[in-house]
Formats: C-alpha cells, sequence, structure tokens
C-alpha cells in the first residue's frame, strides 16, 4: 500500500506561517495597513495547515504501520490436523 507523503504541504504552510510573521514583524495589533492584515491572513492561513497537515501524516503513519504489521502478523491456517 502506497502512503501519501505531506511533506511537502507541512514545508508549504510553515512557509507561509513564517512569511506572516516576516511581515507582521514590528507592528502594533492595531496598525491596520495592509501588510498588516496579510500578515494576519497568512499567520491564520499557515497555522490552520501547518495543523491540518502535522495530523494527517501522523494519521496516514499510523495506518501505513498498521497496515503493514497486520500483514506480516498473518499465519497461514492449518490443514484441519
Amino acid at each position: 500500500m502506497n502512503r501519501r507523503s505531506y511533506t511537502r504541504y507541512i514545508i508549504a504552510s510553515a512557509l507561509l506561517f513564517v512569511a506572516g510573521l516576516a511581515l507582521g514583524a514590528g507592528k502594533s495589533s492595531e496598525d491596520t495597513s495592509a501588510a498588516n492584515t496579510a500578515s494576519k491572513f497568512l499567520l491564520a492561513i499557515g497555522l490552520l495547515a501547518f495543523v491540518t497537515t502535522g495530523i494527517l501524516e501522523v494519521v496516514a503513519r499510523r495506518r501505513a504501520h498498521r497496515a503493514s504489521s497486520s500483514q506480516t502478523r498473518e499465519v497461514p491456517t492449518g490443514t484441519g490436523r
């Protein structure tokens, strides 16, 4: 069974989050400029995507591990003796 890797999505979401941090660095929360709004948007989307893809990666790894371990544990049935 092929497992889908979410690593590239995790990296992309982390880059979005870091871009939001860099864009909003040194700005107050009362600043209403477009850069600060974009920063908040990137932070929110980046964090949400990072958490979601991280959870998906963990679930995919556990499913793959369970599938491979259940296949190796199969014991052939006897001849009926």
